[in-house]
């Protein structure tokens, strides 16, 4: 689509193995809504001003997802319960707000957020225990929600830090919200050590950076702030400046202390 807005309900014939692509160029943007699909891949391209917006979709076909461009791509509901992993792919350096709901399953899925902003949200309508994802993500600001699932190590969500932050504010930092114990998070540098250094509770994420520069170069620290907890890796040289080596998450309400954590290599595991 090139020009105004596209709306597509329905979608006759049959996809089979084929590539599904919305792909839109113009200021109008694309909406795919109320349709259920059946291709293997799902590919959404916008390399224009207006949204490529996925609403009340189903494609329980699909174990690629792709959003790529430059323009905004908003899933707020995607059904995909194919009996298989789904690998979903954001090289997107637009906004990125993507639901997908992974239904009844219990799969190793992998999703790739690149280094812009992205919402990402996996549900698993009907499934009470065992999910399990990995979760790779690079600079930028991303808020992250994880649902029910087993944080037994492999069996449950794996964070990795696929690229450093590049804090250049005190803003700019992945969120993750349903942690739980034995999930865990894989920095991108991987000499850390052992030690988890407990800031304890600060007035302002600011003065828990601070708190964190102190730390020896490599290791990391964890503070709380505004009922979350923060885990600081102060990977660059400076005791005094944030850089773009250094990494920062927010656990979204817990766990709180350093006794929560155990860290190996650059490997934090939430063990209480």
């Amino acid at each position: 689509n090139s020009g105004g807005l596209l709306t597509i309900s329905t979608l006759t014939g049959t996809i089979g193995t084929a590539t599904l692509t919305l792909n839109n160029t113009g200021s109008g943007g694309i909406t795919r809504s109320a349709g259920t699909d059946t291709a293997t891949t799902l590919t959404l391209s916008n390399t224009g001003t207006g949204t490529i917006t996925v609403t009340a979709n189903t494609n329980n076909a699909a174990t690629t997802i792709n959003a790529s461009g430059t323009g905004a791509i908003t899933i707020t509901s995607l059904v995909d319960a194919v009996a298989g992993a789904v690998t979903f792919n954001d090289t997107s350096t637009g906004t990125g707000i993507y639901t997908i709901d992974r239904g009844a399953t219990s799969q190793s899925d992998v999703f790739n957020l690149d280094n812009g902003t992205n919402t990402l949200t996996i549900l698993h309508t009907g499934q009470t225990t065992s999910n399990k994802a990995t979760i790779n993500f690079g600079s930028g600001q991303n808020t992250i929600t994880e649902t029910v699932h087993t944080g037994t190590g492999t069996s449950g969500y794996q964070l990795k830090a696929t690229a450093a932050t590049g804090l250049n504010s005190l803003t700019t930092f992945t969120s993750v919200t349903g942690a739980i114990i034995g999930d865990t998070f894989l920095s991108t540098n991987t000499t850390a050590g052992t030690v988890m250094t407990a800031i304890g509770a600060v007035s302002s994420i600011a003065a828990g950076i601070s708190a964190g520069l102190a730390v020896a170069q490599f290791g990391m620290a964890d503070f709380t702030f505004g009922g979350n907890t923060f885990v600081f890796q102060h990977n660059g040289s400076s005791t005094t400046a944030l850089s773009a080596a250094d990494e920062l998450i927010c656990i979204v309400g817990s766990p709180g202390t350093a006794a929560n954590f155990t860290q190996s290599a650059g490997l934090l595991t939430i063990v209480a």
